[in-house]
């Protein structure tokens, strides 16, 4: 047999029972000793988690955020109209533009929407 003909890095094999326990598993039904054995969890309450409430900042932040997407995506397709662009971005810099200014890595990445927008 060549090197390159199939079956020829295969080997015998002669490990018959590699899953011997698998199929024991599987095809045995456990005897009543067996069932009797198994140890049970007590009824005992899960672990309850209790979440911080999320801040109104955070809130106004969102929503800041996620307007100044949809701004600046409205700007793209409307092109360059003054009028327009003067009534959805706006020149303030408040507490709720935060997070745009966190988030913004350059000076057009994101839009700061107009307050009614938002």
């Amino acid at each position: 047999m060549s090197a390159r003909s199939p079956g020829a890095n295969c080997e015998e094999n002669d490990c018959e029972d590699a899953l011997h326990s698998l199929k024991r598993y599987i095809y045995e039904v456990p005897e009543e000793d067996d069932i009797s054995s198994v140890d049970i969890l007590d009824d005992e309450e899960p672990p309850y988690y209790t979440l911080s409430p999320i801040s109104d900042t955070m809130v106004i932040n969102s929503h800041a955020y996620i307007a100044g997407y949809m701004v600046s995506r409205i700007l793209k397709s409307i092109g360059s109209c003054k009028i327009c662009r003067s009534n959805l971005i706006s020149t303030k810099n408040t507490e709720q533009y935060i997070l745009i200014e966190c988030r913004a890595y350059s000076a057009k990445a994101l839009a700061r929407p107009e307050t009614g927008f938002i």
